[in-house]
């Protein structure tokens, strides 16, 4: 990606310099006057937007390495014109991916330790049935309490900036990448339950025994979803509201309230909640043991 503040096509990266109309001499794509003069605001689209110049499994990685390490820069690309549709897949693909590490660690960690069918005496597919349908449980507590927070906060946004479409789009843009951080969950997650299970092994005895406490996961869902709403408002919001669009401080600060809200929401359902979070929990540790 060109370091440069010589303005660049958002879709191709394509050096826009001694242009008389604001359109890409290479790719076509007709782009804010602005920024030919303002090479600060003409910065690449987000690379899962600028499929297919880009492969598709690099789309994803660079995406999910941008979000997380150059926030400012990959969410100023998110002020080119939308592509809201490819925003709304992300979600279902961080979904799609997060299940496929779950089942390929539940795999693995099986086939080293030994534990689950041939000790409980279930078939090799009875197996596998059961840790799809708890994989299924545990994704259901996780939507419940990453997604029901966040869901009701652009509702309210929706409501709120039903006379500014352009602005709700940025933001409903920004909060969908943000996502991308819950990757970073479930590799932690993978990579800590497959010590435990490899020392329960060692130890010979089962790895976890879930009760009626808050356990690690816990902990790391409430550490990544402060990082989550952090995102949301360091680089929707606070660096949004500077590029193309004139700023708004009024409407800044009510979704600021908004991101602050759903946020702490997201903690109790996390932390406090007794009935959802301890569910969340028993999910997580049924899909472990396959009870």
């Amino acid at each position: 990606m060109p370091n440069d503040l010589q303005p660049r096509c958002p879709d191709c990266t394509y050096l826009l310099t001694a242009l008389t109309e604001a359109r890409c001499p290479e790719c076509g794509l007709r782009f804010d006057a602005r920024l030919l003069s303002e090479p600060s605001l003409a910065l690449p689209r987000p690379t899962w937007e600028r499929r297919p110049r880009v492969s598709f499994p690099s789309a994803i990685w660079r995406t999910i390495v941008d979000v997380t390490f150059r926030p400012r820069r990959f969410f100023a690309g998110i002020q080119q014109p939308d592509r809201l549709r490819r925003a709304v897949y992300w979600p279902a693909l961080m979904v799609l991916v997060a299940y496929v590490m779950g089942v390929t660690y539940l795999f693995t960690t099986h086939r080293i330790t030994g534990f689950a069918s041939p000790t409980m005496g279930m078939s090799g597919l009875a197996y596998w049935r059961t840790a799809l349908a708890g994989g299924a449980v545990t994704l259901f507590w996780s939507f419940v309490l990453v997604f029901f927070p966040l869901g009701v906060l652009l509702l309210v946004a929706d409501l709120l900036l039903w006379r500014d479409r352009a602005r709700y789009r940025l933001f409903f843009r920004g909060a969908m990448y943000s996502l991308a951080v819950y990757l970073w969950l479930v590799l932690v997650a993978c990579v800590v339950g497959t010590i435990l299970k490899l020392a329960g092994h060692i130890a010979g005895r089962p790895p976890f025994v879930p009760g009626d406490t808050w356990c690690w996961t816990n902990w790391l869902l409430a550490s990544v979803m402060t990082w989550q709403y952090a995102l949301i408002y360091y680089a929707v919001l606070d660096r949004r509201f500077a590029g193309l669009m004139p700023a708004r401080p009024k409407c800044k600060a009510i979704l600021t309230l908004l991101v602050l809200g759903a946020w702490l929401g997201g903690m109790y359902l996390t932390l406090l909640d007794r009935h959802i979070g301890l569910r969340f929990v028993a999910a997580t540790w049924s899909w472990e043991l396959l009870i």
